[in-house]
């Protein structure tokens, strides 16, 4: 009991000696501003592509429609519609917007005498793009996409008529369209661990990497704690306790500057409403905490000293920022994953998590606390 205590006790002190570090302050501050500046942005119309609507008959039903539905959809493209071309013209030259897309008038009996004939004209759409990039044929693809179910028609029509040679008037073919629609989905997504419950929420896509960033920042605070470590030990600062205990005391370094981030990150994660649950995030952040420790520890008996540790920092911040799947995924990279705990808290917090997940992180502290372990008793073999 009395041992306990007394480790709350040291527990206590660092904890304060921490917060009395300037550095340590804007660390942990860096948190919320991070979470908040994220926020704000994503509140704003954001999007890879900024495009603009323009219909020449702002009557017309089937153009109201359409780009009704393009304003309203959740979508990486910001739609925004415009009430003069001229002025949308000025906006695509200036770099404001990435396209104009202008909706002819008449678009229904346009796009049936295209179908028709076969001959282009002047076109149901008129694209003004300030340059020709991938995004921008992607985004015409998707414009295809939404306005087939109205082309679909005119389509059918002129196969039955044209290829078939079936006369039948227009509610006829009209009436036989309607009854042969079917509304179910032709891809039913699913994930190989879990669910795909998640995935049909909404996420915006500047806020989508920000747990993994979060959680590196946990790494990062770990590591510092390290140097800490270090800078102490060089200065005197342990030599009045035993190698065993000056060894041990590493632990209570690390806790005194993680849990204090890694609250501020479960606060900031229910904040974005990137959250799954209380018990999940608690236990996905603890296992993640045990194993930072051990992955720390043996990182600063690689560097052997402050100088080196502190050089290396940036270097280890940037590299698990690449390997880990924060921005992106790389499969052919799995055996450098594997020995970052980073990567094991991002991919179990998107899924389902099991008992299996959860022993998987467990055997990872486990495996890192018995090479702690060996390390140790070497270094206290040698003194």
């Amino acid at each position: 009991m009395r041992q306990i205590r007394h480790c709350f006790l040291y527990y206590a002190l660092l904890s304060k000696r921490f917060f009395k570090k300037f550095s340590f302050i804007i660390l942990l501050c860096t948190v919320p501003l991070l979470v908040l500046g994220l926020k704000n942005v994503s509140a704003e119309d954001t999007g890879m592509l900024k495009i603009l609507l323009y219909a020449e008959d702002p009557e017309d039903e089937t153009v109201r429609e359409l780009t009704a539905k393009m304003l309203k959809e959740d979508s990486v493209i910001n739609y925004q519609s415009v009430e003069d071309v001229d002025t949308g013209k000025r906006m695509v030259a200036r770099g404001e917007a990435d396209a104009l897309w202008i909706f002819r008038d008449d678009f229904i009996n346009r796009a049936e005498k295209i179908i028709s004939t076969g001959r282009k004209g002047g076109g149901v759409i008129t694209v003004i793009e300030r340059e020709e990039n991938v995004a921008m044929q992607l985004a015409r693809v998707k414009l295809f996409g939404i306005m087939y179910p109205d082309l679909s028609y005119a389509l059918c029509k002129n196969f039955v008529k044209s290829e078939l040679g079936i006369e039948a008037t227009d509610e006829e073919l009209m009436n036989y369209f309607k009854s042969s629609g079917n509304e179910e989905k032709i891809f039913n997504l699913e994930l190989v661990e879990g669910d795909a419950a998640g995935i049909t929420e909404k996420q915006n896509y500047l806020t989508a990497p920000l747990r993994g960033m979060l959680a590196l920042m946990i790494i990062l605070c770990g590591l510092a704690a390290e140097m800490y470590y270090l800078q102490d030990k060089e200065h005197g600062i342990l030599d009045a306790f035993s190698l065993r205990r000056r060894q041990r005391s590493v632990y209570v370094y690390q806790m005194a500057a993680m849990i204090p981030v890694a609250a501020a990150i479960f606060a900031a994660l229910y904040l974005i409403r990137d959250f799954t649950g209380v018990g999940r995030e608690l236990l996905l952040l603890s296992l993640y905490l045990l194993d930072s420790v051990f992955f720390c520890n043996l990182v600063r008996k690689l560097f052997g000293t402050a100088g080196r540790l502190g050089a290396a920092i940036p270097i280890l911040i940037l590299g698990m920022l690449v390997v880990c799947p924060i921005f992106f995924y790389f499969r052919n990279l799995s055996a450098i994953q594997n020995l970052v705990p980073t990567f094991y808290y991002l991919r179990y917090s998107c899924v389902r998590l099991e008992l299996g997940d959860i022993g998987k992180m467990l055997l990872y502290a486990l495996i890192g606390g018995a090479l702690d372990m060996i390390t140790d008793w070497f270094a206290r073999s040698r003194a």
